[in-house]
């Protein structure tokens, strides 16, 4: 079975994931605290960062700026 246009996903992928691995990214955070209201949503709670970075941890190679 041939699916219309999966062998062009699947290139776009595969050149996604040379781009990923090759190139580094920067996280940014707004704010890391335990806010009463958050109109923009902009805040993580502490609790969630952590858990953020034992799963970047885990996934990637982090490196200090």
């Amino acid at each position: 079975m041939r699916i219309c246009g999966f062998n062009r996903l699947r290139r776009t992928a595969q050149l996604f994931r040379r781009w990923f691995e090759r190139e580094s990214h920067i996280l940014m955070y707004h704010c890391v605290a335990e806010v009463s209201t958050d109109p923009c949503s902009l805040c993580v709670t502490p609790r969630h960062f952590a858990e953020y970075l034992e799963i970047l941890k885990k996934h990637f190679r982090p490196i200090q700026l």
